[in-house]
């Protein structure tokens, strides 16, 4: 009969994230957002000790960039002293985010502390009482960019108790973020493990649960499409069942929220909304607000001037309390309906024209930029036909607004 094992499954660390497209932040709410994912670093290490855990494995990203600030490695290294000192093992693998790092640093001074320092498969054993208890197989990236499936290096090759592999790569069919060590699901169910550690998605999946393969997620979100809880798992292999358990670790959360405002007349009635729809925070919160409904009639005048307005006068009410909600951005959904359509070929000419290629032409100068492009997202597909939808709603709604003021 095996005997137990426990250890935590964290990945995406992503230390020194410069968190994009975050604007309207005053100066005490910057710091706590940059120290986040450090902050939920150190909680992950009290977790591990709390817990009396066996081992933590670090599945990749660990550094948001190939060139980390010292202060992100100085850190990194003194909570795996920290682990090290209560005799908990640290298993780290570096991913497309960090490629390279066994070059660039070493761990070799932190007792109980083990990386994988080759863009090949490796292993090494987790002992207990001087007897081999779990082979531990994983590879770190030397390059940005390692297209080819790495699942096919992962064997089982002895009778140690328990295999689990760390991987940090894109599963066939969930290809949201790039392509990296590309693998399919089969391939790590048929290869005899106990558990596939995985990392590279940001989000919790669990893919399989025969043999468990999973994405812890990462542990902070780190933009509006990260939403919601973000952590790290504590799993337990027994001789018959493996035993998940979700623990969040984030400082703040990113939440979006729709809010339908068919009968708002006014912007200068947003911020009572705003009031009634975003509830007080047990906890720094990130708002992205999405107004559903918007009527032609409210693009009189300024209305974006009007939106900023509203935005900083609730961000300012935020800044001295503990647990703050912060609105980093509000987006207009028009309403079609409401909308009068207008056949002219003027309107028709502008939809045609209103394109991927007109938006890349606009924003290429920007996403060029040398300093400005450090601090962007790229568009998704699904965000570029979002703003050419919402560009040619409102340029309608402008044109077409006095004539539906003057039919009311």
């Amino acid at each position: 009969m095996r005997p137990t094992v426990r250890f935590i499954h964290t990945a995406d660390l992503h230390l020194d994230r410069p968190f994009k497209g975050i604007q309207r932040v005053s100066p005490s709410i910057y710091e706590a957002i940059k120290n986040s994912t450090f902050i939920a670093l150190e909680r992950l290490i009290n977790l591990a000790i709390d817990e009396q855990v066996d081992f933590v494995l670090f599945v990749g990203d660990i550094f948001d960039q190939v060139y980390p600030s010292l202060y992100a490695e100085v850190r990194f290294k003194q909570l795996l002293h920290k682990l090290s000192e209560k005799e908990i093992t640290s298993y780290i693998s570096f991913g497309n985010h960090d490629y390279n790092q066994t070059i660039k640093q070493h761990f070799s001074d932190i007792e109980h502390c083990h990386v994988f320092s080759r863009q090949k498969v490796t292993s090494f054993y987790y002992q207990r009482n001087q007897e081999p208890l779990v082979r531990i197989h994983g590879f770190s990236y030397e390059e940005r960019a390692v297209k080819e499936n790495m699942a096919t290096e992962f064997k089982y090759a002895d009778h140690v108790p328990y295999h689990i592999g760390m991987l940090h790569g894109s599963a066939g069919g969930y290809e949201e973020h790039a392509p990296y060590a590309p693998f399919q699901l089969q391939q790590l169910k048929d290869a005899g493990f106990d558990y596939w550690a995985l990392g590279h998605i940001h989000k919790r999946l669990t893919l399989s649960e025969n043999p468990f393969v999973v994405y812890p997620g990462n542990i902070q979100g780190g933009s509006k499409k990260e939403t919601g809880e973000k952590g790290c798992y504590i799993v337990e292999l027994t001789d018959t069942t493996t035993t998940l358990t979700f623990h969040p670790l984030q400082v703040l959360k990113f939440v979006n929220v729709d809010i339908a405002v068919d009968e708002m007349t006014s912007f200068s009635q947003l911020y009572s909304i705003l009031l009634e729809n975003i509830p007080e925070s047990q906890e720094k919160t990130l708002y992205t607000i999405t107004l559903k409904n918007v009527t032609a009639n409210l693009f009189q005048g300024d209305a974006y001037t009007d939106i900023e307005d509203i935005i900083n006068v609730f961000n300012e009410g935020q800044i001295n309390r503990e647990d703050w909600s912060y609105i980093i951005d509000i987006k207009l959904n028009v309403h079609a309906e409401k909308n009068k359509t207008v056949n002219d070929p003027f309107l028709k000419t502008l939809g045609e024209n209103i394109n991927t290629d007109l938006l890349n032409e606009s924003k290429g100068s920007l996403w060029r930029h040398q300093r400005a492009r450090h601090f962007l997202d790229e568009l998704t597909t699904e965000e570029e036909i979002e703003i050419e939808e919402e560009a040619l709603a409102v340029v309608k709604a402008i044109l077409v607004g006095e004539e539906i003021n003057e039919n009311n």
